[in-house]
């Protein structure tokens, strides 16, 4: 049976640029819808909870319908979807932040066909470009302030490498290390070891429940966080089996 698939996506330009790169060069899904929400998830959260809980009784699809506005003049919301993903940026920096509202939305938002899928992007969605030498493991080092954060774009644009300067020319093999670079560093953050995880390792213990968890200690500890973009890991999702059966014909060689 096809698939018909939802992206709900922070913003109308970035979001949505990059997941068209990266479903094209991924060969991951032919149809898919994206809804722009044009707020940030503490905006989103806000009429989801019920005395600090999520409403037992919330149907996010109708949730979503009845605050779009005029962010949704095609009408994508009205139709139905076997799987919905959302892409959406921590920002610790605002002022509606909230560590425990976002602990119980990836709980919550664990599972595409049920209430969706959230992949949480730190600090934001620009970090899949803060990559300085894809050649390296470099990028498993880079952290950011908080306080830095309102000028995070100008950091990725000064230390970024130009070839993920224009997500429209990002090729294949480009992506591909986008994606191991975010994954090892995922793997290094939970299990304290910056290797390749296998299918069953990535799909018990690379959650997003446990990368937030190590986010927020970080967070807590040193007023900073790990650079990282898990919106990449929506390719893994897709066919995790393939993927790694991809990376290991690739050998280790390739990905370190």
């Amino acid at each position: 049976m096809s698939k018909n698939i939802l992206f709900v996506v922070e913003g109308e330009r970035t979001e949505p640029r990059f997941l068209k790169r990266l479903v094209t060069v991924m060969r991951t899904y032919k149809d898919y819808k994206v809804f722009s929400y044009s707020a940030n998830i503490y905006r989103m959260l806000e009429g989801m909870f019920i005395n600090r809980e999520i409403d037992e009784d919330l149907d996010f699809l109708e949730y979503l319908r009845s605050c779009r506005g005029q962010t949704d003049p095609d009408k994508v919301l009205d139709m139905e979807f076997s799987d919905i993903f959302l892409f959406f940026d921590m920002d610790p920096q605002d002022q509606k932040y909230d560590p425990e509202k976002l602990r119980k939305a990836v709980l919550y938002f664990n599972d595409s066909t049920e209430n969706g899928k959230l992949y949480i992007n730190y600090p934001m969605m620009e970090s899949f470009r803060h990559i300085s030498n894809p050649e390296d493991l470099s990028f498993l080092d880079v952290m950011v302030q908080r306080d830095q954060i309102p000028r995070y774009k100008e950091r990725v644009a000064r230390e970024g490498t130009p070839e993920l300067s224009d997500i429209s020319k990002v090729s294949e093999s480009m992506m591909l290390r986008v994606i191991t670079l975010n994954l090892l560093k995922a793997t290094l953050m939970i299990t304290g070891k910056p290797e390749m995880p296998t299918a069953d390792l990535f799909r018990e213990e690379i959650t997003q429940s446990n990368i937030l968890s190590e986010e927020l200690r970080s967070l807590s500890g040193n007023d900073e966080l790990f650079v990282l973009n898990t919106c990449v890991f929506n390719t893994i999702d897709y066919n995790s089996q393939r993927f790694f059966e991809k990376m290991n014909n690739k050998g280790s060689d390739d990905i370190s």
